[in-house]
């Protein structure tokens, strides 16, 4: 039944929102696993190394050796997956389609702005990533720029840096509420701001300065 399962999701992942009909076999097998094609679906990917266990979600596949997908409804809560998550994990999370490949595709994309863990998962949404995407395909982000941001987040003492960069700007730049998501102090968020001023000479509390770091950082 797993197997059949795992066939039926690779399956699904063929038929696109825009698919109007698909065959009564595939919407027999659909109803057998408790899928319901007229409703929308989200994905979660979960990367972890190593995976510690499957979470115990019907619709799921392993993507590689370290990410797995799940599939929730669209009257269910991200949380249902992301709360049953042990240990260090980074999370991506889609938007609602009908189809699995186009939600698939956004929660990898949401991936990509999820730091490297620590003591616990990192979240991202692809529909928060989505105000900064103008910013990402736009000509802001200098080469050397993007070659310093690239260089800080390869060395792992020097990524959470970076990581208090992003939540200050998700923040709208607010010091006691970066420091709250963080769980660190506020002085940690002011010390870290003003590293990354003296690492790349660009100060992320300078309006203009910030908008070029925000761009290398979502192009790297």
């Amino acid at each position: 039944m797993k197997n059949s399962k795992t066939q039926f999701l690779h399956e699904w992942l063929t038929i696109s929102d825009k698919d109007i009909e698909v065959s009564k076999d595939f919407e027999s097998r659909a109803a057998s696993f408790g899928v319901d094609l007229t409703q929308q679906y989200f994905a979660v990917v979960v990367e972890q190394k190593p995976i510690n266990r499957q979470l115990n979600i019907p619709l799921a596949f392993s993507l590689d050796t370290v990410r797995t997908i799940y599939i929730l409804r669209q009257f269910e809560q991200a949380s249902v997956a992301i709360d049953k998550v042990d240990g260090n994990a980074r999370i991506g999370v889609g938007t609602l389609h009908y189809d699995l490949s186009g939600t698939i595709r956004e929660a990898l994309q949401a991936l990509c702005f999820t730091e490297t863990p620590f003591d616990a998962p990192t979240v991202a949404y692809f529909s928060d990533t989505q105000k900064h995407e103008a910013l990402r395909n736009s000509k802001f982000h200098q080469p050397e720029l993007l070659a310093k941001i690239t260089n800080i987040g390869t060395i792992m003492e020097d990524s959470a840096i970076l990581e208090t960069f992003w939540t200050f700007n998700n923040t709208n730049h607010n010091v006691s509420e970066t420091a709250k998501l963080e769980h660190i102090h506020r002085k940690t968020v002011e010390y870290r701001l003003k590293r990354l001023h003296a690492m790349t000479n660009f100060d992320p509390r300078d309006v203009f300065d910030n908008i070029a770091l925000l761009a290398a950082y979502i192009q790297w």
